[in-house]
């Protein structure tokens, strides 16, 4: 059986090396290509299509969640490890909708990003914490309640642009370039709209989201 191929994007040499070194040990991953940005990562996951791609989500400009969309779209083979460093539920739920496999936090423990690198996907998408993974043991698809059926008709029409956008995991400034609006006037939608919603997060416009079937948990 050919070895699990691995492309790691970071723009930190030295993160890239310590990967390396890890995956050197093992005899069933190969890296085989490293990147330093967004771009270069697109360049080689489509020229040598890696089974796993290790992807820094704070690579300078943002990127990582436009990248991680592209290449899933372009696709649907390529399995993506987003990396971070904060163990916070919103970002997990940024990182799920823009389709990566799994959102590991960068101070786990070898054992887990090997298991994270060996299964991605495993049972839906590989969280480093209890308190994220229990995103994946909710619903899928449950039948949203009458009172979210009536809160989502106090909402403008474009509110639910705005909440479509917020839960699919654009940022204020791409939501105001698609909608020809200034990033003021997207922060001022996004607080009416969790004010008439009674939310109080941005992860609960999310989970509002996917009861009322707007995205896919």
């Amino acid at each position: 059986m050919n070895p699990t191929s691995v492309l790691v994007c970071d723009d930190h040499t030295i993160y890239r090396e310590g990967i390396k070194i890890i995956l050197e040990r093992e005899p069933d991953l190969k890296l085989v290509a490293e990147a330093k940005d967004d771009d270069e990562t697109t360049h080689l996951a489509l020229l040598l299509r890696p089974d796993v791609i290790l992807l820094d989500l704070a690579l300078p400009g943002m990127r990582a969640l436009d990248t991680t969309r592209h290449l899933t779209e372009r696709d649907r083979n390529i399995r993506i490890l987003l990396l971070g460093i904060y163990d916070d539920e919103e970002i997990a739920l940024r990182c799920k909708e823009a389709g990566a496999s799994g959102y590991v936090l960068k101070d786990t423990p070898v054992r887990d990003l090997l298991f994270a690198i060996r299964h991605p996907g495993n049972s839906g998408h590989y969280l480093t914490s209890s308190s994220l993974a229990k995103l994946n043991h909710s619903p899928r698809t449950p039948k949203p309640s009458k009172e979210a059926e009536l809160a989502w008709q106090v909402l403008s029409s474009r509110q639910r642009e705005i909440l479509l956008c917020l839960a699919e995991g654009f940022t204020y400034k791409e939501i105001g370039a698609r909608l020809h609006l200034s990033v003021k006037t997207v922060d001022t939608h996004k607080y009416n709209l969790m004010r008439k919603l009674n939310i109080q997060s941005r992860a609960g416009l999310i989970r509002f989201a996917i009861r009322q079937r707007l995205i896919e948990a």
